[in-house]
């Protein structure tokens, strides 16, 4: 299969990966001003836009993202090609936030034992539950 693919075909696809991560990288700084999960939610939403991957049809078949066939199928008002590239968006989606929230119970479970500590402490004054002073020695 990578002998059959043209030259032309591997330009335009390495300047498409490059120009998508230059794309989402740019991305990024508009979703950190939005809260966490739905910065987070718009970050994923368009890597899956980006790079969800789909077929071409016709003799010469090739990847190609499937928000480009899912816009030539709505241009085209062909509804099954539509939901044929809707699917691995949806399905790209979907890992990334299975694999989004697994990242944030990870990444929240040491704050949440720090955070339930400093609250034990300010509670306290900074002093022990069994009334002895610290020592700081």
């Amino acid at each position: 299969m990578i002998g059959q693919l043209g030259e032309e075909y591997w330009f335009v696809a390495v300047s498409y990966v490059f120009m998508a991560i230059v794309a989402l990288w740019l991305w990024q700084f508009f979703t950190r001003a939005i809260p966490s999960p739905f910065g987070g939610l718009l970050w994923i939403t368009a890597f899956a836009l980006l790079f969800a991957p789909s077929l071409t049809e016709g003799q010469g078949a090739h990847v190609a993202p499937a928000v480009v066939g899912m816009l030539f199928g709505f241009l085209n008002k062909n509804q099954e090609q539509v939901l044929s590239n809707l699917l691995p968006i949806l399905l790209t989606l979907a890992v990334g936030c299975l694999i989004g929230f697994i990242y944030e119970a990870f990444r929240r479970k040491p704050r949440a034992a720090l955070g339930a500590a400093v609250h034990a402490a300010v509670l306290t004054d900074g002093q022990p539950v069994d009334d002895k002073p610290v020592s700081w020695r």
